[in-house]
């Protein structure tokens, strides 16, 4: 058998890192931080939320502000059923993490999609509500009618976006545009 025990340990095979598109913070970005931190001073217990359509970017934003503001981020995909439809995510594991991280009486920021319809079942109010918007956006009543009809997670977010119009809500609107 042969295994590392017979290998040239003095030769390293150097491979590049694989390279992953990187998403830039939205143009608006400074502006945005520069308005949440007179939003959130002084520190009191206030959920500003991140919604959007599946890939616009909620997390890399969520974790932008997060770093630049210190505070922290919950991310909702982590109590996401994988395979049920219609989306939804196991509420009680969610609400315990996010009542202890608001037991500390400071901000948080959440992000997922289908976030107030999230937020709704764990009664949480959010405060400050960013809506992101995606490329993947419908652009006809046409294209969004077929959506609908496709019985998918795409079709669900869209019908929870019909219900909940987060878009009309939401405190600011952002688009995410992926690095070049």
């Amino acid at each position: 058998m042969a295994g590392w025990r017979g290998a040239d340990l003095t030769r390293i095979e150097r491979r590049s890192a694989p390279r992953l598109g990187a998403l830039k913070p939205p143009a608006a970005s400074g502006a945005l931080l520069r308005e949440l931190r007179v939003f959130v001073l002084p520190w009191r217990t206030l959920t500003i939320g991140i919604d959007g359509r599946m890939g616009a970017g909620k997390s890399t934003l969520g974790r932008f502000i997060a770093w630049q503001l210190g505070m922290p981020l919950i991310e909702t995909d982590m109590w996401m059923h994988r395979r049920h439809l219609p989306i939804g995510y196991r509420y009680s594991e969610l609400a315990q993490i996010v009542r202890a991280r608001r037991a500390d009486e400071r901000p948080t920021i959440i992000e997922g999609v289908k976030l107030l319809e999230t937020l709704e079942r764990i009664d949480v109010r959010c405060d400050f509500l960013i809506w992101l918007r995606s490329n993947e956006d419908p652009t006809s009543e046409e294209e969004l009618s077929e959506i609908l009809r496709s019985g998918t997670r795409v079709a669900d977010v869209e019908s929870y976006i019909r219900s909940y119009d987060p878009e009309s809500h939401a405190s600011r609107v952002l688009k995410i545009v992926p690095a070049e």
